[in-house]
């Protein structure tokens, strides 16, 4: 019986009738081995905090040329219950940076306002609310190298098509918009909104790392590269 309330907690603590619930799996403690930084955990990498893989290639998991350089990218990595709202909120803001670039060229013929407020009183107000989210999220760094093949392999999965897909979104609608909203400000701002919709659905599909933050102070890593993990793996197993 003890064992089954180890287990299991119960909705309502007061009423002894009441249904049990499996306890959250967030919850479950997680430890890193001793004297160890990091550890590989099925499809995901386990850290603390900021990590060093210079002695493998990020993208094939070979070994790297010493004198290759060394790059880093930051992990934002929010908890659990909030990690789908956001990524949808990294995405939705980063594609809406971008659109308010280009509509710049638009106040360029004009002060554009909303509400009787100069839209650049949004802008600041929105790049502030930006900020203060993405400061306040829990981050680390991975400093990282690519041999060529890995470079090569990155140009053709990540950067050209990033690339190609902004410019689909950014390039028609750079030399539409200005028009739409000298015509017709609600329809430019239509198709301001679904500019911003579908650029940043893209940047919730592109195959790059993901992180949360586990409530021990322990991050999870997913969306690495399967290559890196079983290298990660067999290096921390002949340890």
């Amino acid at each position: 019986m003890a064992a089954r309330m180890n287990l299991h907690r119960r909705s309502n603590d007061t009423n002894p009738y009441a249904a049990p619930e499996v306890a959250d799996r967030s919850m479950t403690a997680v430890e890193l081995p001793l004297g160890s930084p990091w550890k590989i955990d099925g499809d995901a990498l386990l850290c603390r905090g900021d990590l060093s893989f210079d002695w493998l290639c990020f993208s094939t998991g070979l070994p790297v040329e010493p004198d290759a350089k060394v790059f880093y990218m930051k992990i934002f990595a929010p908890s659990q219950q909030r990690r789908i709202l956001f990524r949808l909120f990294h995405s939705l803001s980063i594609a809406t940076i971008l659109m308010l670039l280009v509509l710049g060229r638009v106040m360029q013929a004009g002060p554009v306002k909303i509400f009787g407020v100069p839209a650049f009183v949004f802008v600041l107000a929105y790049v502030g609310i930006f900020i203060i989210v993405l400061r306040r999220t829990p981050s680390f760094r991975i400093y990282y190298r690519r041999s060529r093949e890995g470079r090569r392999r990155h140009l053709f999965r990540r950067t050209i098509p990033s690339l190609a897909a902004g410019m689909l979104v950014l390039g028609p609608t750079l030399i539409i918009l200005p028009r739409l909203f000298a015509a017709s400000f609600g329809w430019g701002l239509m198709t301001l909104c679904t500019a911003i919709v579908s650029f940043a659905g893209f940047l919730m599909l592109l195959p790059e790392p993901r992180a949360v933050s586990l409530n021990n102070g322990i991050f999870r890593v997913t969306h690495l590269a399967p290559e890196l993990l079983a290298a990660l793996r067999n290096f921390a197993d002949e340890r």
